[in-house]
C-alpha cells in the first residue's frame, strides 16, 4: 500500500512538471500558425500589383491586427485562424498567391469581380476546409487545377467570366457535396465528364459559352436535384439526352446555341419547368405535343432550329407562358382563335420568318402584358385586328411583309384602337396590301412613337396636320403610295425627326419653310412628286443633313444660296428634273464633301462659277439639259475624283479644255449638243470612245478615230529627218570597215579585193544590223522626254557598248544582237518607239510600270522571236494590235492597267488572232477599256495557264474554255458579261482561280463547278445568280481559301460543310437571301480572316442559334465579322468577348439583339470599327469600352441605352466617327469628348441629354467635326 502511495505522489509530482511544457508548446505552436496566416496575407498582398480603392493599405499595419484587416474574417473556435477572405469587387490587379493555401482554416474564398490574372494556384487543392471558391469575373488563364477535387467540403465553385481553357478535370466528381458549379463564359475545351453525373446533390450546373465539344453526359439524368442546367453557346453535338426527363427537380433548361440535332425530347414531366430554350440549334422535327403538360412553363424559345409541322394546340394549355418565340423555322398552318384567351399572360410573341397563314387572331387582345408582337415575313392575310388596340403595354407591333389587307375604311380601325396603346414605340406595317384613306385616328398613336413605317402599300388620302403631335418620332417613311394634297406645316414640329420619305407619291403644293426647323434632319427624300414654287432657303437650317433628293417636281425659280452652305451634305443633292432657273450661285462651292451634284434637266442658264472647284470630294457632277453658257472652269481641274461630268444639251463654246484629259477617276463624259469648237483631247477619257460622247458640236475635230471626226486641217508632219538618219547610220560604219580594210599604202599589204568582195555581204550585213540595233535603241530613248533616274544617260556613249547600256541585254550565240529590254519601274515618261520591232532578235520586253504614252505600235507584231511582252502598268492607249497575234512564239502577254491619271486607256476589241498564239501560257489585259466580246479562238490556247481580263467593258457571253488542260487562273470579273456560267468549266481539271464577279451573270451556278478539287478562289460577287450552295460544298471544293459570292439572289441555307475546306480564310456571303441559322461548324476553320454575312434573312431566334460565336472563338485570327441586317434576335452569347483579339471590324447593327454591352468586350483590343445600332440593347455604356484604344469607328446608336455618356470615352483619340444617338442617355455630355481630336461625325441627338453652354462652346471650338449635333 506504501508502494501504491509513493506511486501516486510522483505522478502527480510529474504532471505538475510536464503540463506547462505542454501549455508552452501549444502556445508555441499557436503563434507560429498565427505568424504563417498573417505572412500568407502579406504574401497575398505582395502579388496585387494594383489596388486602386486602397482595400489592402491597412494589411501589414502593426497597429491593426490582421483578423481586422479589411477582407479578412478568423473563426470564433480558433479566433487567430483566417476562415475567409473576401474581396470583391475592388478592381484588385495581379495574381493569386499560392500561399493562399497556407490559411489552413479557410472556409470562404471571394475573390470575384477584379483583374486578377495569371494561373489559379494548384495548391488551392490541400484546403480541406474550404467550402465556398468564388474567382469569378478576372482573367484567370490556364487550366482548372485537378487538385480542386481533394477539397472535399466545397459546396460551390464559381469560376465563371475568365479565360481558362483545357478540359474540366474530372476530379470534382469526387466533391461529393458540391451544390453549385458554374464555369460559364471561359474557354474550355473538349467533352463534359461523364461523372458530373454523379454529383447527386447538384443544384446548378452552367457550362455556357464555352469551346466546349462532344455530346450531353446521358448521366445527367441522374441529377435528380439539379434545378439550372445552363450548357448555352458551346459546341455540343448530338441529340438532347432523352434522360433529362428525369430531372424533376429542374426549373431552368438552356441548351441555346450548340449544335444539337435531332427531335426535342417529351419534357412532360417536370412539374417545375419555367425555362425552356432549346433555340440556335439544328433540331427538326415538330414541336412535342407533350411540352403542353410543362404547367410551371414561362418560356419557351425554340427560334431558329428546322422544326416544322404546326405550333402543336397543347402548347395553348400552357395558361403561365409569357414568353414564346418560335421565330426563324418551317411552321406552317394558322394560329388558332382563342391564342390570347388561352395565353393571358404572354408578353412576348415572336413568330417572324415561317409560312405561317391565315389571320391574325383578334384574341391576342387578351394577352393583357403582351409587350412585343413580331409576325414579320409570313403570309398571313386578312385585316389587322383591332382588338390589338387592347394591348395597352405593346411596345413593338411588326407586321410587315405579309398580305394583310385594308380595303375599306373599317379596315383601317386598328389604328384608331392602337390609340389606347400609349407605350407604342414601333409600328412597322411595310409592304402589305393596305389601301385607301387612313383614319384621321393615326395622329391620336402614342407620343412615345419613334419608328413609323408604312412604305410600299396603296395608301391614298393626305397626310393629316395633325401628325406633329408625334414628338418623339425619329423615322417617317410613307413613301411608294399614293398621297395627294401638301406637306403639312405641321410636320414641322417633329422634332426629333431624323428621316423623311415622302418620296413616289402624288404630293402637291409648295415645300414648307418650315421644315427647315427639323435640324436634326439628315435624310429628306421629297422626290418623284408634284411639288411646285421654289426651294425653300430655310433648309439650310438643317446642318446635319447627309442627303436631299427634290428631284422630279415641278420646282421654279432660283436655286437658294443658303441650301448651297450646306456643308454636311455628304451623299447627294439631287435637285434635277425641275423649272429651276436663274444662275447657279457661286455659293456651291460650299459643298465641300458632297460626292454627287444633279441639278439636270432644269432651265440653269449663265456660267459655272468657278467656286465649284472647291468640291474637291464630288465624284458625280450632272448639269445636263440647262440653259448654261461659256466655257467650262478651269477650276473643274481641281475634281480629281470626278467619275461622272455630263454637260450635255447646254450652250458652252470654245474649245474643250485640256485638263479634262487629266481628270484621272473620270468614266463618263457627255458634252454633247454644245457648239464646241477645235481639236479633241486624246488623252484620259478621250481615248475611249465609249467614255465620251462629243455629238452634236459640228466644228471638233481630231481625237481618237473611233470618234470619227473629220481631221484638224492645221498640222503639218514632218517624216524625212527619221529615214536620213537611219541611212547614215547605216553608211558610216560600212565604210568605214571598207577604208581600213583597203587603205595600207604598200602594194604588197593591201587587201585583195577579191576577198573583200566575197565577205562585204556578210560584213555588210552583220555592220548593218548591229548598226539597226543600236539606232533601234536610240530611237526608243529618242521619245523618251522624262527619265527622272537617268537610267537612259549612258545611251549614246561611244565608249560604252550599246550591250552594256543599261537595261540592254545581247544573246550568246549572237553577242551584237539585242535579246531583252528590262526597263520595268523606272518612271520613264514618252512614247513606245516602233523602232523597238527592227530589234529583230528581242526575246524579252519588260516595259512594266513606267509612265509610258501613246499607242502600242503595230510593228511589234513582227517580232517572230519574242516570248514575254510586259507593258502593263503604263498610261498607253487606242487599239491593242492585231498583229501581236503573229508574235507565234509568244508565252507571256501582259497589257493590264494601262492607265493615263488613273482612266483605262486601251479600248477596241480583243484581236481574234491572239487565238493563233499557241505557246501563250499568260494573258493579261486588266483594267484597260476592252469592248466587245471575248473572242471565242482564246479557247485554241492549249498551254494557257493564266487568263485575266478584269476591269474592262466586254459582254456577251462567256466562251466554252472546256479545253485548255493547263488553266489554274481565269479572271473575267468587273466586266458587261451575260448569260449563265458555263457548265464546261467544270472540265478545267487545274483550274484554281475562278473570279467572275461583278458581271451580269444569271441562272444557277452549275454544279459542275463543284467538281473542281483544286479550286483556291472562287469569287461570283455582284451578279444575278440564284439558287442555293449544295450541302457539300465543303466536302467538294476541300482546297478552298476564298469563297466570294456577296450581291446575287442566292438562297437557302448556308451549308455546314463549308468547315470541310479547312484552309478557308475569306468567306463572304452578304446581299443574298440565305435563311437559317448560321452554321456553328463554321468555327472549325482556324485559317478564318474574314466573315461577312450581312444583309440575308440569317436568323438567331433562340440562344442556341447564337452557337456560332462561340465557334467562331476558335478563329484566332478573325479580322472582320459582318453580321448587320439580318434578323439576329436575343441576347448576344457572352463568348462574343473570346474572339480574337485580332479582330478589326465587328459589325451587328441592324438585327434585334437584346440584353447589355457586356464589359469584357475590352479584350478585343484590337477593334478599329465597332457597329451595334438598330437593336434593342439596353443598360449602360460599359467604362471598359474606353480601353479599345484603337478604335475609329463606334455606332451604338438606335437602341435603348440609358445612363450617362462614360467621360472615358474621351480616350479613345483615333476615334473618328460617334454615333450614339436615339438612346434613352441622361445627364450632361461629357467635356472630355473634346479629346477626340480626329472626330468628324459626332450624333447624341434623340436622348435626354442636358447641355451646358459652356460645354457646348466647347466642344464645338476643340472637335473638328463634319457634322455636329
Amino acid at each position: 500500500m506504501e508502494g501504491f502511495f509513493h506511486a501516486l505522489f510522483f505522478l502527480i509530482i510529474l504532471r505538475h512538471v510536464i503540463s506547462p511544457a505542454r501549455c508552452a508548446a501549444t502556445a508555441a505552436a499557436g503563434i507560429e500558425q498565427a505568424a504563417a496566416d498573417r505572412a500568407a496575407l502579406l504574401s497575398f498582398k505582395s502579388l496585387v500589383d494594383d489596388d486602386p480603392f486602397g482595400a489592402l493599405s491597412s494589411w501589414n499595419n502593426g497597429s491593426l491586427h490582421y483578423c481586422r484587416w479589411p477582407g479578412v474574417s478568423c473563426g470564433r473556435r480558433h479566433p487567430d485562424r483566417v476562415t475567409a477572405l473576401n474581396l470583391t469587387s475592388l478592381g484588385l490587379a495581379g495574381f493569386v498567391s499560392p500561399s493562399v493555401a497556407n490559411l489552413t482554416f479557410l472556409r470562404r474564398i471571394d475573390l470575384s469581380d477584379n483583374k486578377l490574372d495569371g494561373y489559379i494556384p494548384e495548391e488551392l487543392g490541400s484546403l480541406r476546409r474550404l467550402r465556398y471558391l468564388d474567382l469569378s469575373v478576372n482573367s484567370l488563364r490556364g487550366t482548372i487545377p485537378s487538385s480542386l477535387g481533394n477539397c472535399s467540403k466545397l459546396q460551390v465553385l464559381n469560376l465563371a467570366n475568365n479565360k481558362l481553357d483545357g478540359e474540366i478535370p474530372s476530379t470534382l466528381s469526387r466533391l461529393s457535396g458540391l451544390r453549385d458549379i458554374l464555369l460559364n463564359q471561359n474557354m474550355l475545351q473538349g467533352t463534359i465528364p461523364d461523372s458530373i453525373g454523379n454529383l447527386s446533390f447538384l443544384l446548378v450546373l452552367s457550362l455556357d459559352n464555352n469551346n466546349l465539344s462532344g455530346a450531353m453526359p446521358p448521366s445527367f439524368g441522374s441529377l435528380l436535384s439539379l434545378k439550372t442546367l445552363a450548357i448555352q453557346f458551346t459546341s455540343l453535338t448530338g441529340t438532347i439526352p432523352p434522360t433529362l426527363t428525369n430531372l424533376s427537380s429542374l426549373k431552368a433548361l438552356g441548351l441555346r446555341g450548340n449544335n444539337l440535332h435531332g427531335e426535342i425530347p417529351h419534357f412532360a414531366q417536370l412539374p417545375f419547368l419555367s425555362f425552356l430554350d432549346c433555340s440556335v440549334n439544328d433540331l427538326s422535327g415538330s414541336i412535342p405535343i407533350s411540352l403542353g403538360q410543362l404547367s410551371s412553363l414561362e418560356n419557351l424559345i425554340l427560334g431558329m432550329n428546322d422544326l416544322t409541322g404546326e405550333i402543336p394546340l397543347s402548347l395553348y394549355n400552357l395558361s403561365f407562358l409569357k414568353n414564346l418565340e418560335l421565330t426563324n423555322n418551317q411552321l406552317e398552318g394558322t394560329l388558332p382563335s382563342h391564342s390570347g384567351n388561352a395565353l393571358p399572360n404572354l408578353q412576348f410573341l415572336r413568330l417572324a420568318n415561317n409560312q405561317l397563314r391565315g389571320r391574325i387572331p383578334a384574341s391576342l387582345s387578351n394577352a393583357s402584358e403582351l409587350r412585343h408582337l413580331e409576325m414579320t415575313f409570313n403570309a398571313f392575310n386578312g385585316t389587322i385586328p383591332p382588338s390589338l388596340g387592347a394591348l395597352q403595354s405593346l411596345s413593338r407591333l411588326e407586321l410587315a411583309v405579309n398580305r394583310l389587307e385594308a380595303r375599306k375604311p373599317s379596315d383601317w380601325s386598328f389604328i384608331t384602337t392602337l390609340t389606347n396603346c400609349t407605350g407604342l414605340r414601333v409600328l412597322d406595317v411595310g409592304y402589305n396590301l393596305l389601301q385607301g384613306m387612313m383614319p384621321n385616328s393615326l395622329v391620336n398613336l402614342s407620343t412615345s412613337l419613334l419608328y413609323l413605317t408604312f412604305d410600299s402599300n396603296q395608301i391614298s388620302g393626305i397626310i393629316p396636320a395633325e401628325i406633329r403631335k408625334f414628338i418623339n418620332l425619329t423615322y417617317l417613311d410613307m413613301s411608294i403610295n399614293n398621297f395627294r394634297g401638301t406637306i403639312p406645316i405641321d410636320i414641322s414640329h417633329l422634332w426629333q425627326l431624323q428621316y423623311l420619305d415622302l418620296s413616289n407619291n402624288t404630293l402637291s403644293g409648295e415645300i414648307p419653310p418650315t421644315l427647315g426647323n427639323l435640324t436634326r434632319m439628315d435624310k429628306l427624300y421629297l422626290g418623284s412628286n408634284e411639288f411646285e414654287g421654289a426651294i425653300p432657303p430655310t433648309l439650310s437650317n438643317m446642318l446635319v443633313l447627309e442627303l436631299l433628293n427634290l428631284s422630279n417636281n415641278r420646282l421654279s425659280g432660283s436655286i437658294p444660296q443658303e441650301v448651297l452652305t450646306l456643308s454636311s451634305l455628304t451623299n447627294f443633292l439631287d435637285l434635277s428634273h425641275n423649272l429651276l432657273n436663274d444662275s447657279l450661285p457661286s455659293e456651291v462651292g460650299n459643298l465641300i464633301n458632297v460626292r454627287e451634284l444633279d441639278l439636270s434637266n432644269n432651265r440653269l442658264s449663265g456660267e459655272i462659277p468657278d467656286t465649284i472647284g472647291k468640291c474637291a470630294i464630288l465624284e458625280i457632277l450632272h448639269l445636263e439639259n440647262n440653259l448654261f453658257q461659256g466655257s467650262i472652269p478651269s477650276s473643274i481641274s481641281n475634281l480629281r475624283g470626278l467619275k461622272e461630268l455630263d454637260l450635255s444639251k447646254n450652250l458652252y463654246s470654245g474649245q474643250i479644255p485640256a485638263f479634262l484629259e487629266e481628270l484621272p477617276d473620270l468614266k463618263y463624259l457627255n458634252i454633247s449638243y454644245n457648239s464646241f469648237e477645235g481639236r479633241v483631247p486624246m488623252k484620259g477619257a478621250f481615248k475611249n470612245a465609249s467614255e465620251v460622247s462629243l455629238i452634236g458640236n459640228p466644228k471638233l475635230c481630231g481625237g481618237i478615230l473611233e470618234l470619227h471626226l473629220p481631221e484638224c486641217t492645221l498640222d503639218a508632219f514632218a517624216a524625212k529627218h527619221h529615214s536620213d538618219y537611219k541611212l547614215k547610220v547605216l553608211l558610216i560604219p560600212i565604210g568605214g570597215a571598207i577604208f581600213l580594210s583597203c587603205s595600207n599604202e604598200l602594194p604588197y599589204e593591201r587587201c585583195d579585193m577579191t576577198k573583200v568582195l566575197k565577205i562585204a555581204p556578210t560584213l555588210f550585213r552583220r555592220i548593218e544590223q548591229a548598226a539597226s540595233d543600236r539606232a533601234a535603241l536610240l530611237s526608243f530613248k529618242s521619245l523618251i522626254n522624262d527619265d527622272p533616274f537617268g537610267v537612259l544617260s549612258s545611251w549614246n556613249n561611244d565608249s560604252l557598248h550599246y550591250c552594256r547600256w543599261r537595261g540592254v541585254s545581247c544573246g550568246r550565240r549572237h553577242p551584237d544582237r539585242v535579246a531583252a529590254l528590262n526597263l520595268t519601274s523606272l518612271g520613264l515618261a514618252g512614247f513606245v518607239s516602233p523602232s523597238v520591232a527592227n530589234l529583230t532578235f528581242l526575246r524579252r520586253i519588260d516595259l512594266s510600270d513606267n509612265k509610258l504614252d501613246g499607242h502600242i505600235p503595230e510593228e511589234l507584231g513582227s517580232l517572230r522571236r519574242l516570248r514575254y511582252l510586259d507593258l502593263s502598268v503604263n498610261s498607253l492607249r487606242g487599239t491593242i494590235p492585231s498583229s501581236l497575234g503573229n508574235c507565234s512564239n509568244l508565252q507571256q502577254l501582259i497589257l493590264a492597267d494601262n492607265k493615263l491619271n488613273g482612266n483605262d486607256s486601251l479600248s477596241g476589241a480583243m484581236p481574234p488572232s491572239f487565238g493563233g498564239l499557241l505557246s501563250l501560257q499568260t494573258l493579261e489585259i486588266q483594267l484597260t477599256s476592252l469592248t466587245g466580246t471575248i473572242p471565242p479562238t482564246l479557247t485554241n490556247l492549249s498551254s494557257l495557264n493564266w487568263l485575266a481580263l478584269r476591269g474592262n467593258k466586254l459582254h456577251g457571253e462567256i466562251p466554252h474554255f472546256a479545253e485548255l488542260p493547263f488553266l489554274s487562273y481565269l479572271d473575267c470579273s468587273l466586266n458587261y458579261l451575260a448569260g449563265s456560267i458555263p457548265i464546261s468549266f467544270g472540265r478545267l481539271s487545274s483550274l484554281e482561280y475562278l473570279l467572275l464577279g461583278m458581271n451580269n451573270l444569271t441562272g444557277e451556278i452549275p454544279s459542275s463547278l463543284y467538281n473542281l478539287s483544286s479550286l483556291n478562289t472562287l469569287e461570283l460577287i455582284y451578279n444575278q445568280l440564284e439558287g442555293t450552295l449544295p450541302s457539300d460544298i465543303g466536302n467538294a471544293l476541300p482546297n478552298l481559301h476564298v469563297l466570294r459570292m456577296n450581291g446575287n439572289q442566292l438562297g437557302g441555307q448556308i451549308p455546314a460543310s463549308l468547315s470541310n475546306a479547312s484552309e478557308l480564310y475569306d468567306l463572304e456571303l452578304s446581299l443574298n437571301a440565305f435563311h437559317g441559322t448560321i452554321p456553328q461548324s463554321l468555327g472549325a476553320l482556324q485559317s478564318l480572316l474574314w466573315l461577312q454575312l450581312a444583309a440575308n434573312r440569317l436568323e438567331a431566334r433562340k440562344p442556341s442559334d447564337w452557337s456560332f460565336i462561340t465557334a467562331l472563338t476558335n478563329c484566332t485570327n478573325l479580322q472582320v465579322l459582318i453580321l448587320e441586317d439580318n434578323l439576329l434576335e436575343g441576347m448576344l452569347p457572352k463568348s462574343i468577348v473570346n474572339l480574337s483579339t485580332s479582330l478589326n471590324i465587328l459589325v451587328l447593327g441592324g438585327n434585334q439583339i437584346s440584353g447589355i454591352i457586356p464589359t469584357e468586350i475590352e479584350k478585343l483590343i484590337n477593334l478599329t470599327i465597332l457597329d451595334m445600332s438598330v437593336n434593342h440593347l439596353r443598360g449602360t455604356i460599359p467604362v471598359e469600352i474606353s480601353h479599345l484604344w484603337q478604335l475609329q469607328y463606334l455606332d451604338l446608336s438606335n437602341n435603348m441605352l440609358s445612363g450617362e455618356i462614360p467621360p472615358t470615352l474621351g480616350n479613345l483619340t483615333r476615334m473618328d466617327k460617334l454615333n450614339l444617338g436615339s438612346n434613352e442617355f441622361e445627364g450632361a455630355i461629357p467635356p472630355t469628348l473634346s479629346k477626340l481630336s480626329m472626330l468628324e461625325l459626332l450624333y447624341l441627338s434623340n436622348n435626354r441629354l442636358s447641355v451646358a453652354s459652356a460645354i457646348s462652346i466647347e466642344l464645338v471650338k476643340e472637335l473638328a467635326l463634319t457634322a455636329f449635333q
